[in-house]
């Protein structure tokens, strides 16, 4: 059997998804426990379940992180849009209670519009910052609920683009972890495909009837998997 092609590459991202994987390896350990007389030493059994059960952790991790990184970049979609509906529409209030051009319209839109459209995830976050002081310095002239509003869109965006962050982090983190669970499997993986083979070297047959071959396909030059083992 070439036993290179396995290791090499057999059990790369490449070549087996995540799933494949999973597959590959549950048909392994189910064969291997429902066989009275397998072959495979129980103390490397027991290691690969263990290896087997924290990557599929690892992996609903990273699925639920995942969803919940995308959910939080809505949200923060959702409050931006928030804020440059409000800028718009309240420019025209601006306008009218101090005069376009005025000290304190150029306070609150000094590159006008354009400024606020155009801005960055981040820099809305300290545009938001001017735009609240300047409505409290003229908060006699603008009402208290404008004040509000204003303060309410800031913390609405704030703490939501603060969650974002925190969940790329979290899904930073999780695809570490899953990375290291693979490899930690795939080693595994190969050790049992070995000592398998060292005690089936003259049973084919019985080498055979571990794994799903489907997704192993090692025969690239078309001979079987009977073949391989011969080799």
């Amino acid at each position: 059997m070439r036993f290179q092609t396995l290791i090499n590459d057999k059990f790369k991202d490449t070549e087996f998804s995540r799933n494949e994987l999973d597959s590959f390896a549950s048909k392994l350990i189910a064969n291997a426990q429902k066989n009275p007389n397998s072959v495979l030493p129980k103390p490397e059994e027991a290691i690969l379940v263990t290896n087997h059960k924290k990557f599929k952790d690892n992996l609903g991790t990273l699925s639920t992180d995942s969803a919940l990184n995308k959910g939080g970049t809505i949200t923060r979609q959702d409050a931006y849009d928030d804020i440059i509906d409000f800028i718009r529409r309240k420019e025209g209030l601006i306008k009218d209670t101090f005069g376009k051009g005025s000290a304190a319209y150029i306070n609150f839109y000094p590159q006008g519009i354009t400024e606020y459209n155009k801005s960055t995830v981040e820099g809305m976050k300290d545009l938001m910052v001017r735009y609240v002081n300047v409505a409290t310095k003229f908060k006699t002239e603008l009402g208290q609920p404008f004040i509000d509003q204003v303060i309410a869109l800031q913390n609405a965006y704030t703490n939501a683009r603060d969650e974002q962050v925190d969940g790329q982090s979290t899904n930073k983190s999780s695809q570490t972890m899953l990375r290291e669970s693979r490899k930690a499997l795939t080693l595994q993986l190969t050790r049992c495909l070995l000592l398998i083979a060292a005690y089936t070297i003259e049973n084919p047959e019985a080498y055979n009837s571990y794994f799903n071959w489907e997704l192993l396909d090692i025969d690239n030059d078309k001979s079987t998997p009977e073949e391989e083992v011969k080799n």
